[in-house]
């Protein structure tokens, strides 16, 4: 009994992955890599830290595969993270944000791709101040010490956790060549850049 029911049943797996895989080879993956660059706010306050920025902005990374649910509906995964870093705070400072973004795709045409996601957004501030402390090298044959000046830096990271919202869209110029716009709310930037499309 058991053959007999094992048979029929490794024909209709065998037949499965069979028409599994013609459908896959069928429907070939589509999608995208980007690179932009976001202009950002001008500086922020961490901590009741006014921070400055020297408005080099932020470099992005994005994937996207279109059709992975069907022809129109896709996911992206989106990166970004300040070029530059700037000295603004009673000594050397550091201030920049780094953004993560996943979301989904939506492409009504071939030409245009819709991007809509959520993420994860820090802005960090990074202080660090110098003081020179004296330190003892030796003693002396009278019981004095002998000393000598160090210059010690101490460093403090403030940091500042928001969700961002990302919205997108690219625009094939070519069959393999697109522009890319986008928006984020944690900082509030507009970014743009190019797109090399899968055909």
């Amino acid at each position: 009994m058991k053959k007999r029911f094992l048979l029929p049943l490794s024909l209709v797996v065998c037949l499965s992955v069979g028409l599994s895989a013609q459908e896959l080879n069928k429907r070939k993956a589509k999608g995208f890599a980007g690179i932009s660059w976001s202009y950002t706010p001008s500086g922020g306050t961490i901590d009741s830290i006014k921070f400055k920025n020297d408005n080099k902005g932020m470099i992005g990374f994005m994937l996207a595969q279109t059709n992975l649910f069907n022809d129109n509906i896709g996911i992206y995964i989106d990166t970004k993270k300040s070029l530059s870093y700037t000295s603004s705070f009673k000594g050397q400072s550091k201030y920049l944000y780094e953004i993560l973004n996943l979301g989904a795709t939506f492409t009504p045409t071939d030409r245009v791709t819709f991007m809509a996601g959520v993420g994860y957004s820090k802005e960090a501030g990074y202080t660090a101040h110098q003081k020179e402390i004296s330190v003892p090298t030796h003693e002396l044959a009278n019981g004095a010490y002998m000393s000598t000046t160090r210059t010690v830096t101490y460093a403090k990271e403030h940091k500042k956790h928001s969700v961002n919202f990302n919205l997108g869209a690219s625009f094939k110029v070519s069959n393999n060549v697109g522009l890319i716009v986008g928006f984020d709310t944690a900082p509030k930037a507009v970014s743009i850049g190019f797109s090399m499309h899968t055909r």
